[in-house]
């Protein structure tokens, strides 16, 4: 069944079907809000019943009895719409949005790319859009931020390695250059920084 468009006249189709305001509300709640944002003395007259007349403090009263927006509009649509088409900033104040996440797209991430001198600073500003080039264009990133693993060679790596005192150091001092030796020069790494023995657990295995 396609989408309802409710005007006056589907909407009167609607309360002949129901015997109560609160069976069309559960049934019909586009009809409902039809009535209530457009002409609820209508719906007074069709569905006769004991009408309140919303004010401020009496939606806030009503909106307070809710766990969320989504539960304020289905139990109490006629406070609902009223507070939404009077008070929307105090409305939005007690249920504030859900943002919606950022969606990086290829225009947006080279924008922001431009922005940035290395890819460290675009990290930290935009790591979405590192992401998107990482998934789909990496070649893109180079152009606009050339590769600093470029610049490093083994010697340069072995110098800067030889400085630190462990591999936490290293790692501080430079993330690429730490990268480049762990995972290409697995051997000269594990030579320079040997990995920590657990004593705990050759007490336990070997003696």
């Amino acid at each position: 069944m396609g989408k309802i468009y409710w005007k006056k006249e589907n909407s009167i189709e609607a309360t002949k079907k129901c015997s109560s305001r609160s069976e069309l509300r559960e049934n019909y709640v586009g009809a409902y809000r039809w009535f209530a944002t457009n002409d609820p003395q209508l719906l007074d007259e069709l569905l006769p019943s004991k009408h309140i007349v919303w004010d401020l403090d009496l939606v806030i009263k009503e909106a307070k009895k809710y766990k969320s927006r989504r539960e304020f509009d289905r139990s109490s649509s006629g406070a609902y719409v009223f507070f939404q088409k009077s008070y929307p900033d105090i409305l939005d104040s007690i249920f504030p949005k859900k943002c919606e996440p950022y969606k990086w797209n290829r225009d947006t991430s080279v924008a922001e790319a431009r922005k940035h001198k290395t890819r460290d600073s675009l990290r930290k500003a935009a790591r979405g859009a590192v992401d998107w080039f990482y998934k789909n264009d990496i070649k893109e990133l180079h152009r606009i931020i050339p590769n600093a693993h470029k610049t490093w060679d083994l010697d340069k790596i072995l110098s800067l390695a030889k400085t630190c005192k462990n591999r936490s150091e290293f790692h501080k001092k430079n993330g690429q250059a730490y990268a480049i030796l762990k995972h290409k020069h697995t051997e000269l790494f594990n030579e320079i920084f040997p990995k920590r023995v657990d004593l705990k657990y050759l007490k336990e295995n070997l003696f």
